[in-house]
């Protein structure tokens, strides 16, 4: 088990009216949630985000390795305990590589779509060329 990126997953954060839906950051292929997100996660607790973020699909100690369709069971879970600690009815996520493809999956064949904000809105994270 790794340690959350800085300021992620305060369990006791609630959202704010400027940012009122928590962010679920989810980690690209064989990374980890501290090692994908370490960079951004200090921007987003300055900026005043009520954030999370998880490891998943874990294959032979690597974590983001697993197919995505058992990755997604494991966001399902993360996403509801998410809306219950914070009181959000929906949340947004954010995702980098296949953690752009596993929450797609999540919305479109297990139901999340009616707890994401604006699920059909691309937010990834993508290298500039």
């Amino acid at each position: 088990m790794s340690i959350p990126p800085p300021g992620a997953n305060d369990w006791s954060s609630k959202p704010s009216a400027e940012h009122p839906y928590p962010v679920i950051l989810v980690s690209g292929t064989f990374e980890s949630m501290d090692k994908n997100w370490s960079t951004l996660s200090p921007y987003l607790k300055s900026a005043g985000y009520c954030f999370f973020a998880l490891n998943y699909g874990e294959t032979n100690g690597v974590y983001a390795t697993a197919p995505v369709a058992d990755s997604a069971q494991q966001l399902a879970p993360f996403v509801d305990k998410v809306r219950a600690a914070t009181g959000a009815q929906k949340v947004d996520l954010v995702g980098h590589s296949p953690g752009n493809m596993m929450p797609r999956y999540f919305m479109g064949f297990l139901g999340g779509a009616k707890n994401v904000h604006q699920p059909r809105r691309d937010r990834t994270l993508q290298p500039r060329h």
